[in-house]
Parts: C-alpha cells; sequence; structure tokens
C-alpha cells in the first residue's frame, strides 16, 4: 500500500509540473501568435522600424520556447514538439517573404503571400494550444483519480492530499490566466471572456466596448534605458489601468506593450471618455526615472451584425490609426 502510494504520489506530481508546462506552452503561444499578426500589419503598412522590433521579440519568445519545448516533449508532447517544429519553419518562412516585401513592397502577390502564411502560423498555433489545452485536461482528470486513490489507501496522507488539490485548484488554474510580470489577465483569459461577454451583449442587447491600449515608442524605452526598466513600465502601466478601471471592466495585458479593456455595460461615448482619462492619466504621471510615457488607445464598439473577430479587429483598426495620426491619441471607427 505505502509503495503504490508512493509511486501514485510521484505520478501526481509530475503530472502538475507537467500542467503547469501546458499552461506555458499556451501562454507563450498566445503572445507569439498575436506578435506575428502585428509583425504581419507593419509590415503590410510598410512600417519597418517598429516590425523589426516585433520580429525581434518573436525570436526571443522562440528561443524560450526551446526548454519548454524539450520539457514538454520529456513528459510526453511529442505532438505538441513536432508542431512546435513546424510552426518555427513556418515563421523563418514568414520572415524572408518579409524581406521580399521590404524589398519590393507594392507587390500584390507577395502581400497576399505574406497574409496567408501569417495566417497558417496562426493556425498552426491554435492547434498546439488545443492540444496543449486536452493533454492538460487529461492530467488534470489523472490528478484527481490519484487524488482519491490516495485517499483511501493512505489516511496519513490526507493532509498533504488536500494541499495538492488545492495548489492544483487555485495556484495553476491562476497560472493559466494571468500574466506573469503584471498580475493581469492575459491572452487566454481573453479569449475566454470575450466569448461569454459578447454573446451575453448580443442576447441582452447590452452595450459593449473594447479598448486597446499600446504603449508608444516601448522599444526606445528598452533601448536607451534597458529591458527591467521596461518591464517596471509595463506594471506601472497595468497599475494605472486597474486603478482607473470600473468594477465592472476586464483589463487584460494581450502582447509585449498592448493591452485590452473589455467595458461592459459601456456605451462608445463612455468607453471615449474612460480611454481619454486614461491616456492624459498616462501623460501626466511620473514612471521609472520621470521617463515619458504615453500610449495609443483604439476603440470598438459592438454592433447587432458584429462577430468576434470583427469586434477585435475594428479596435485594432482605431489603434493603428491612433498611432498614424501621431500617437498619444484616442480613435475610434
Amino acid at each position: 500500500m505505502i509503495g503504490f502510494s508512493a509511486y501514485t504520489t510521484h505520478s501526481t506530481y509530475h503530472s502538475i509540473l507537467n500542467i503547469k508546462n501546458d499552461a506555458s506552452v499556451v501562454n507563450q503561444l498566445g503572445v507569439i501568435r498575436g506578435l506575428i499578426q502585428r509583425n504581419t500589419k507593419l509590415i503590410v503598412g510598410s512600417l519597418y522600424s517598429e516590425a523589426n522590433h516585433v520580429e525581434g521579440n518573436i525570436d526571443k519568445q522562440f528561443l524560450k520556447f526551446k526548454e519548454g519545448a524539450l520539457l514538454a516533449e520529456a513528459s510526453g508532447n511529442g505532438p505538441i514538439q513536432e508542431s512546435l517544429d513546424v510552426l518555427a519553419v513556418e515563421w523563418n518562412s514568414l520572415k524572408l517573404l518579409y524581406k521580399e516585401l521590404e524589398k519590393n513592397n507594392k507587390n500584390q502577390t507577395l502581400i497576399t503571400q505574406v497574409i496567408q502564411l501569417s495566417e497558417d502560423c496562426w493556425d498552426i498555433a491554435d492547434r498546439i494550444v488545443y492540444q496543449a489545452e486536452a493533454t492538460s485536461k487529461e492530467r488534470m482528470s489523472y490528478v484527481k483519480k490519484s487524488y482519491w486513490l490516495m485517499m483511501l489507501n493512505v489516511l496519513n496522507i490526507i493532509v498533504l492530499l488536500i494541499a495538492v488539490y488545492f495548489y492544483i485548484k487555485f495556484k495553476l488554474e491562476d497560472y493559466s490566466f494571468k500574466d506573469a510580470l503584471t498580475g493581469l489577465n492575459n491572452r487566454r483569459s481573453y479569449d475566454l471572456n470575450i466569448e461569454n461577454e459578447f454573446y451575453r451583449a448580443k442576447r441582452y442587447q447590452l452595450p459593449l466596448c473594447l479598448i486597446l491600449i499600446d504603449i508608444d515608442f516601448f522599444k526606445k524605452i528598452n533601448d536607451q534605458h534597458g529591458h527591467d526598466v521596461g518591464d517596471s513600465v509595463i506594471r506601472h502601466l497595468a497599475s494605472i489601468m486597474l486603478h482607473i478601471c470600473r468594477r465592472t471592466d476586464f483589463v487584460y495585458r494581450i502582447g509585449g506593450e498592448e493591452f485590452a479593456m473589455l467595458a461592459t455595460h459601456t456605451s462608445i461615448d463612455k468607453a471615449l471618455d474612460l480611454a481619454e482619462k486614461i491616456r492624459v492619466y498616462v501623460e501626466n504621471d511620473s514612471f521609472h526615472k520621470d521617463i515619458k510615457v504615453t500610449v495609443s488607445l483604439g476603440i470598438s464598439e459592438l454592433h447587432a451584425n458584429n462577430d468576434i473577430k470583427e469586434f477585435f479587429t475594428s479596435a485594432d483598426k482605431a489603434l493603428y490609426m491612433a498611432k498614424s495620426q501621431g500617437r498619444n491619441k484616442v480613435c475610434t471607427i
């Protein structure tokens, strides 16, 4: 009985570690696929300087994946490793197309190829996310079964089992939905919440707005002051948004320096007021070492004929408009 319990405890412990690793895969893929989409928009829009910065960030994310991918493979996630290899190959191919398009930015065939390959990268990342989530569910099911087996076989480890249960319930679930740097909800949390709020607003004909926020010239802050200061700026901006947002709002970090705020029960006029309040607060606030920081904001409003993708795309276009008009602005379409 003791030997069986020890084996079960050992297996459960490794399942917990693997669940955490799967969550890391999901979180990091959310960052990578978002950055690839953003970089493609910058390249197609001939904003090469910003695109080079984003491209560098994507390469760093793939490097971070190297250790995580090996852990995933060692824990029985071979298919995820294979898919990650495919994604890396597609990304390298996309970078080559970026270079060709930069030399000939009027070539519509190249533009179409770049957009299509970018969408392919998104689809591959989605498949990996589904694989990781399916594996995590299986492991979670195994952990729950192991919990009850250990309860039946060894009463003297009840305290340990309760600790494991609560660790799984609170710590790991929180880890999966929180951004490690800021403590805000992450992209995975956004993807889940927006679907619920979107259909609730449509069903009950409630107003709903999405605000996208992006730090202006963030690469310059990193280059001049270092990444530690850049991280400090991101954390401080997160605290500002949490301070300003209302109890009914949801705040997310969905990319490197990009945030989202889902304003429920909010008309476009009130969302504009809220966004402007954030913009002014950031502009007048003292960041690390009195660094001057501004943000650009794009807003979309839910319409009856919108789907979720259009809802996000409208906000993204409005954010791009704010950037194009000189930054430190609030725009809506």
